[in-house]
């Protein structure tokens, strides 16, 4: 099943990722904060670096609380190099 992510009934999947690439808006953290709740790693990992997910980590209140566990195992790898590692607990596989 696929998430779509959506802030408003205007702004859907290309600005959500477009405003949360960007920290000097205003909306970055939301944006972030919904990106890493509800996406799926992979999508996570293609469009965001280790430093732009570290950086925003400190401000993201997770839903449920052990999906920080996810994000923090998987980005132990995407700071390795390896890519496509996630772990098999993912939320929407």
């Amino acid at each position: 099943m696929s998430h779509r992510l959506m802030w408003s009934a205007d702004v859907y999947d290309e600005e959500v990722y477009r405003i949360a690439k960007d920290p000097g808006n205003p909306e970055h953290l939301r944006m972030m904060d919904q990106i890493l709740n509800i996406d799926k790693l992979e999508n996570i990992e293609r469009m965001f670096s280790p430093n732009e997910i570290r950086a925003a980590l400190p401000y993201i209140s997770f839903r449920p609380s052990f999906r920080r566990d996810i994000i923090e195992t998987a980005l132990s790898y995407w700071e390795r190099g390896i890519h496509h590692a996630y772990p098999p607990a993912e939320l929407g596989s």
